[in-house]
């Protein structure tokens, strides 16, 4: 630095850089290096400060712009260079405090394009707020002129401009790419990799599990890096992948008005619809992970038609009520063998049939009916208006009715990931190859499954206590007991011919 040179820093900003090159930022260093030489401002490398592609309009945090503030409030130098002084301040709060720290430091701005702003005068500090308010207001004009442009594309079924969104090209048509799944060694687009997902949460997996999942997989996310839960959540949740465009969303964000888009759906509107209110239900326990370990739990009942739930080592199924325990191992090796037993069958690929669209709304309906019901008996409860005794009972029975509710919508939206064991070349092999929650989903599909309590002072496992009753309509007696349906030579056993068998009366109830 030459003696009696003004000690100088300089500040380059780009709001938007969708190259991703540092282009334009760049520019801007060299031009404000080239005007602080020629004014005799010495700038030491390390006080070149530098934010790229970041708005200073709504107090993003800016690393270059705040390093440069402590250095200026530490007194390293005494004049600030600038291209403009928009490139410094956008936002009327970051603005005042950073008028105050340089007033204090007794440094003065200098622009490029533009006056320079002695801080340590009235004046100056004056004329920076009077043409910062011009420059707020001009970021705010241009705001509300691109909300007003997004609304527009809204109501017109246009997607928002920007970064494209996975699974469709920036033209807003599918992706055509392909690449290669490292699980099924075949070529697979963005478009059906995102309708993987969602088969995968409907049919029971987990976004940790999806997570992994996909990273195992090979196959790469939009911006290159890792997967994570929030990264498969804000897939299931963006409704662009059910053809729906929303527009005047509510303050608190929630979803306002929409309109179909003009982009082709991924995934059918009533899947969607499904996996979100699943997202939404207050029922999951988010703070301890969703993921299941273990086969029956979240499948079975206990004869009072609640779930069970996997506890201690070695595991055992237990209902939340206590009235049955029975241990995990058997009673999931038997639902495993007959679950295989019927895939061996050769009608499962005509089990598969388009979705129950308005069974599945009216279904779909219903379980927004019971959470409802269920969210009101909370508030009575803690408003005082029913005591903890009512509360529990009615807690108990509106839960029982919405488990109920969700197993027949799930076995109307069937998923995709569970008709693609159905129609696999080798459907067993399919099903023992899958993940946990779509090998619920297929159990779930063909079947319920009761636990009865074992009977006391009888040891070993009584196979009778399991009750299993069909699901599918399709399941009839005759198909049953005409060996013509069987893949292999050896008939199903008698288990089968109960599940396949059980009463009309059963069934209606199933699928009333």
């Amino acid at each position: 630095m030459e003696p009696g040179s003004t000690r100088g820093a300089t500040y380059s900003r780009i709001s938007e850089d969708q190259a991703g090159d540092e282009h334009g930022v760049t520019n801007q260093a060299g031009a404000n290096r080239d005007f602080a030489a020629g004014r005799g401002i010495a700038v030491d490398p390390r006080h070149e400060y530098s934010d790229n592609d970041i708005s200073a309009t709504y107090g993003a945090p800016r690393p270059g712009y705040e390093a440069m503030m402590r250095a200026a409030a530490a007194g390293e130098f005494s004049a600030i260079v600038i291209f403009h002084t928009s490139r410094l301040w956008r936002n009327r709060r970051e603005r005042a405090d950073g008028i105050e720290i340089l007033k204090k430091a007794g440094i003065s701005v200098l622009a490029v394009k533009g006056p320079s702003l002695d801080m340590s005068t009235a004046y100056g500090r004056g004329m920076a707020g009077l043409i910062g308010e011009f420059d707020t207001m001009e970021s705010e004009i241009k705001s509300e002129r691109q909300q007003l442009a997004a609304k527009g594309r809204a109501r017109e079924g246009k997607a928002p401009l920007g970064t494209r969104l996975m699974g469709y090209t920036a033209g807003d048509d599918l992706e055509p790419a392909y690449l290669c799944d490292v699980f099924t060694r075949r070529e697979v687009s963005e478009a059906e990799f995102i309708g993987k997902i969602f088969g995968r949460f409907h049919s029971g997996d987990s976004l940790r599990g999806i997570a992994t999942w996909w990273k195992e997989s090979g196959f790469p996310t939009r911006h290159g890096g890792d997967p994570n839960s929030s990264t498969v959540r804000d897939i299931l949740t963006n409704p662009r992948y059910c053809g729906r465009i929303y527009y005047n969303r509510h303050e608190d964000g929630t979803a306002g008005e929409w309109v179909p888009a003009t982009s082709p759906a991924i995934i059918d509107e009533v899947i969607w619809e499904a996996v979100n209110a699943t997202l939404a239900d207050p029922r999951r326990r988010k703070q301890q992970g969703t993921d299941r370990k273990h086969l029956g739990a979240g499948l079975y009942y206990c004869p009072n038609g609640h779930l069970v739930r996997s506890h201690g080592t070695p595991v055992r199924y237990r209902c939340a009520a206590g009235c049955v325990t029975r241990s995990a191992a058997p009673v999931d090796e038997k639902i495993v063998k007959l679950t295989r037993a019927r895939l061996a069958w050769a009608d499962v690929a005509s089990l598969v049939t388009a979705t129950a669209g308005k069974e599945a709304t009216a279904a779909a309906a219903g379980i927004r009916a019971l959470r409802g019901r269920l969210e009101q008996t909370n508030q009575d409860y803690d408003n005082d208006l029913i005591d903890a005794r009512r509360h529990k009972e009615k807690t108990a029975k509106i839960s029982a009715e919405l488990d109920q509710a969700e197993t027949r919508r799930a076995r109307l939206l069937a998923g995709s990931e569970v008709a693609g064991i159905l129609t696999a070349p080798g459907p067993v092999a399919a099903f023992d190859g899958a993940p946990l929650g779509v090998r619920q989903a297929v159990i779930r599909f063909f079947m319920t499954v009761e636990l009865l309590p074992a009977p006391r002072g009888r040891k070993g496992f009584d196979p009778e206590t399991i009750r299993i009753t069909p699901n599918h309509p399709a399941e009839t007696s005759l198909q049953a007991a005409d060996p013509r349906h069987a893949r292999s030579e050896s008939l199903p056993d008698r288990d089968i011919a109960r599940m396949v068998c059980a009463t009309c009366a059963r069934i209606r109830r199933l699928t009333a």
